[in-house]
């Protein structure tokens, strides 16, 4: 049935978005070290540059994500108060969305040896 059927990462795009959402992850691993108080400018920057490379990779809802998580964090630059849980809502959904992305390709890799 094409309405269940799946599609899978073209083999030579595989290695692409496991460097890209292995960058990401890196991303939010630094945040969770320095905390959301503190971001750095450039900590930003590479959010709102992977907004864009998202998009580019056809992945929106990653880019949505993104997008959500670095407003966020502008956001909360000009609080007093604590931090929201939206913040912490949309970075464990991200970090749950990069866990699948990656066993996802490694399920498509497997498939493109068999």
């Amino acid at each position: 049935n094409a309405d269940t059927q799946e599609t899978t990462v073209p083999p030579e795009a595989v290695e692409v978005i496991r460097e890209f959402s292995d960058r990401i992850t890196g991303v939010l691993a630094d945040l969770f070290q320095s905390g959301f108080l503190t971001v750095h400018d450039s900590t930003l920057e590479e959010l709102d540059a992977a907004v864009s490379r998202a998009e580019q990779y056809g992945m929106e809802a990653l880019s949505a994500m993104l997008a959500e998580l670095s407003a966020e964090l502008k956001q909360q630059r000009h609080q007093v108060h604590g931090q929201s849980r939206k913040l912490y809502d949309v970075y464990g959904k991200l970090n749950q969305y990069l866990y699948l992305c990656r066993k996802r390709l490694e399920v498509d890799q497997a498939a493109a040896l068999i």
